[in-house]
């Protein structure tokens, strides 16, 4: 009985000693989390934050080992703040998702609404639009739930961006006015006041200016009554009405608000060239104090432009030259999901690539036409690596994984500590800025160390993500080699011509970008309304005689040419300029043509490619021998319920919300309100499946109809695609890089049944590892509505040449079935005969013509874009 009660003693000394000791850590763990406040709360630097996430850690550890739920979380969420806040997305991730399992487990409904809310954040950051939109989505749904209105209206604004970034403005447009109403609701002037911009600036994206200059206005008039601070309102307003040409409703604000670099654009547009000079002068000696680089890239963008209009070309050229290297800081302080329409940007009336177009007009004016070509190589490489960012592409580079995770996470460190640099006033919190300068020079040296290393490893990966243009002297062009490159802007057009890896003749075009714009879309209607008998000869032979005349007078016929096209060049097909003749119209077997008439192709074999530095990036990567009689051919999908092949099996998985989300995302593209499928069958291309699989045998795997997936194909081609050499897609294209919902061009694959994803992006084919000689890509279409540029066409070549492939047949326009249909049939038999593929696109355009097919609707539409061997 002793020895029982003995025991029973020790039992309860040894609870309440647990007691204490629980009751010990419980207090060293909340004593911890207060020193990591305190170091949070006067952060001066990237070494505090880690400091208080150190503290938070051991914090986190005790309150999991005595289960403290609460403080579990609120260490968690701390945790996720600070690494989100670094840009260290994947842990701040991991921390909120742990917060979140416990809030669910302990029945915290309001926390769960939060963190979700915060989970939507780091996939919005992180540019994961449809996951952002999930989890912003919960969040909506609880904060409805517990009647958060504040959080709701949050949230909503939250939802807004993420169809502001995917470009779904209609619908980022109605979650803001959601927002603003409930902000009205309670009263919260402030953040109403922050809604009305985020609205004025989704209706100045719709170019709906006027709207836009209403919401601003009605900020105005908050901010006002507030006492807040207003001339940067008025200073934004006058901006939108400079916008629209309306000088008369600007200058009154610029007058009162005498912001120097508005006043300076001001200038600009009336040619007052020296007064914008003193105004951009003005506006730069102050920005160089503050040290913002948007403000200097605006200060220095102006002074070129202005020193351009007085053509003192040498100081414009120092001035872009310093607006450019400013360009490239700004686009490192963003995030990669704010990057891929980086150069598309204005800031307060310059774009973003202006400097770089600057640079290269007042360096040909200036007789340096070779240093004209770096800046505008670069800003298309900068532009192409911006769209890979999206995604976790390696293409054909063997680049682990790791490595690209490391880089992520070293890009995302450098982008929030320059956020956090550029919120910090040096003047008020002078230590901590400078603290912040050094952690973003530390963060700086430390990525361009590790891109040294992987210029040295992985120079594929490499030239793409991180391109440095090669010089002439460097690049791969050949010495035999005619390149004609150009460089549109919106004040004219540049043009070089490259011989033997050097410049040969190089000139400047007065021709203002509308006009341009005006005569390429004219050019084109003929083709892409089916209104063949509009095609007009002495346009083109207008263009021929603008954009080429004087760079090829000197090349003999027969030279093949490879064209570098810029903007709206690209959607031109130079084959179909004329050189002369005289046309008369003949009535022919397929519709009347141009007869009597010499075209450019006639005389020249072209190729296109994207730049220089593309080039010699396509002809760095080899491709294995092995594969180049293996046949791939993916034709025909089917669209619709209707379509007899739509009953076949197939054993695509696609959830609830998915298919919601590629529904509307049809709907957006096709406008139709139905959901029903517009893209009509190419019952055609089944036939080139079939001839291809006659001409290649055993070495063609053809898929078509319900097979032609993209769920099977990326998961049963994908990994093993390197194993074929020319690969086919017979199906629609679309080219645009401005689709709402998508922002990047995609090839349509099998959308049955209904929600089914066949949306093959830019982005999926960034991923392949493919060992193609040539992919060719049939009926495609140009773009969609009014959009017109050559952007989407020339990324898709590059896409699949950085996939690995050497080039690209495609088309500039949707195509007549059965002509396009033949050509590529042709064009593969001449190939697996041994030609070349420029003679292989000259023979088969040859076939059609004599078939009949003589206008050139029928056989410009195809360009080769890459190596022509």
């Amino acid at each position: 009985m002793k020895a029982r009660i003995l025991c029973g003693v020790i039992g309860i000394l040894l609870v309440v000693c647990a007691g204490t000791a629980l009751a010990q850590s419980e207090s060293q763990a909340v004593n911890l989390t207060k020193e990591a406040k305190t170091i949070l709360d006067s952060a001066k630097s990237k070494d505090d934050y880690q400091r208080a996430a150190q503290k938070y850690e051991e914090a986190l550890k005790i309150f999991e080992r005595v289960k403290l739920d609460k403080w579990t979380c609120h260490c968690s969420n701390q945790l996720g703040d600070i690494q989100f806040g670094l840009g260290q997305y994947q842990k701040a991730l991991e921390y909120y998702e742990k917060s979140l399992a416990i809030m669910k487990q302990v029945g915290d409904v309001k926390g769960e609404g939060v963190t979700l809310k915060n989970i939507g954040q780091v996939y919005n950051s992180w540019g994961q639009y449809q996951k952002a939109l999930e989890f912003y989505e919960k969040s909506l749904s609880i904060m409805k739930k517990v009647g958060d209105l504040k959080g709701e209206a949050n949230t909503l604004n939250g939802i807004g961006w993420v169809y502001t970034f995917v470009g779904q403005f209609q619908k980022a447009f109605v979650c803001h006015e959601q927002s603003l109403q409930i902000y009205k609701r309670l009263g919260e002037l402030r953040p109403e006041a922050y809604t009305l911009t985020f609205l004025s600036a989704v209706y100045a994206q719709l170019d709906r200016y006027d709207e836009a200059i209403k919401l601003a206005n009605e900020s105005l008039v908050i901010r006002e009554k507030m006492g807040l601070p207003v001339d940067g309102v008025k200073n934004g307003i006058a901006h939108l009405y400079l916008s629209i040409g309306n000088m008369a409703m600007a200058e009154p604000l610029i007058r009162e608000t005498r912001y120097p670099a508005t006043l300076g654009r001001l200038a600009l547009l009336k040619s007052e060239y020296s007064s914008a000079v003193d105004h951009h002068t003005k506006y730069a000696n102050w920005a160089e104090k503050t040290g913002t680089v948007d403000d200097l890239f605006r200060s220095y963008t102006g002074l070129g432009r202005a020193y351009e209009g007085m053509e003192n070309y040498s100081k414009a050229e120092k001035c872009y030259e310093k607006a450019m290297k400013l360009t490239e800081e700004i686009r490192s302080g963003l995030l990669p999901s704010e990057r891929k329409n980086f150069y598309e940007v204005k800031i307060w009336g310059f774009r973003r690539y202006d400097p770089a177009k600057g640079l290269a007009r007042v360096r040909i004016k200036l007789n340096h036409p070779e240093a004209s070509i770096t800046p505008c190589e670069l800003t298309k490489a900068r532009s192409f690596a911006d769209h890979l960012s999206q995604t976790n592409s390696i293409g054909a580079t063997n680049i682990p994984s790791s490595l690209i995770e490391k880089e992520q996470s070293l890009v995302n460190q450098l982008a929030a500590l320059k956020k956090q640099l550029a919120k910090t006033d040096p003047e008020k919190a002078p230590d901590k800025f400078k603290n912040l300068s050094k952690s973003v020079k530390d963060a700086k040296e430390e990525l361009n160390f590790f891109v040294e290393k992987l210029w040295k490893d992985y120079p594929a990966y490499a030239a793409v993500k991180y391109p440095k243009p090669p010089s002439l002297k460097d690049s791969a062009l050949r010495p035999d080699e005619c390149a004609v490159i150009f460089d549109v802007s919106s004040e004219g057009v540049g043009v070089i011509l490259v011989r033997d890896k050097a410049v040969s003749k190089a000139f400047y075009l007065d021709l203002k970008l509308s006009d341009l714009e005006r005569d390429v879309t004219r050019f084109r209607e003929p083709f892409e309304k089916l209104r063949l008998k509009d095609y007009d000869p002495e346009l083109a032979k207008s263009l021929y005689d603008k954009l080429l005349r004087p760079a090829l007078v000197d090349v003999p016929n027969g030279t093949p040419l490879t064209i570098i096209p810029d903007g709206i060049l690209a959607m031109l097909p130079f084959e179909a300029l004329v050189t002369g003749g005289k046309a008369s119209w003949t009535k022919g077997d397929y519709g009347e043509y141009p007869e009597g008439l010499t075209f450019l192709g006639d005389e020249h074999p072209i190729s296109y490619y994207q730049s220089i530095t593309a080039l010699s990036l396509t002809r760095a990567m080899k491709t294995d021998d092995k594969a180049r009689n293996q046949l791939l051919v993916l034709a025909d999908p089917v669209f619709d319920l209707k379509d007899r092949r739509a009953q076949q099996s197939t054993q695509t998985k696609t959830t609830e919300r998915e298919k919601k989300n590629n529904l509307e995302l049809m709907e957006t593209i096709e406008g139709s309100g139905d959901g029903s499928f517009k893209f009509k069958r190419l019952a055609q291309t089944e036939v080139l499946a079939d001839n291809l699989q006659k001409i290649y045998g055993a070495n063609c795997l053809s898929l078509t109809g319900i097979k032609a997936n993209k769920s099977d194909f990326l998961s049963k081609i994908a990994p093993k695609i390197d194993q074929y050499g020319s690969v086919v897609f017979a199906t629609h294209g679309v080219m645009s890089t401005h689709v709402p919902g998508l922002m990047e061009p995609f090839l349509a694959l099998a959308m049955v049944p209904p929600g089914t994803d066949g949306f093959l992006k830019m982005s999926d084919i960034l991923s392949l590892k493919m060992n193609a000689d040539v992919v060719a890509l049939t009926a495609c279409q140009s773009g969609l509505g009014k959009e017109l540029s050559g952007e989407g066409v020339m990324s898709m070549g590059r896409a699949f040449q950085y996939a690995g492939a050497k080039s690209v047949l495609m088309s500039l326009w949707e195509v007549e079935e059965k002509s396009a249909v033949t050509l590529a049939e042709n064009f593969f038999r001449y190939r697996k005969d041994g030609k070349t593929k420029l003679e292989s696109l000259k023979l088969a355009r040859d076939d059609i013509r004599n078939a009949g097919y003589k206008h050139p609707f029928f056989w410009a539409a195809f360009i080769l874009v890459g190596e022509v061997n």
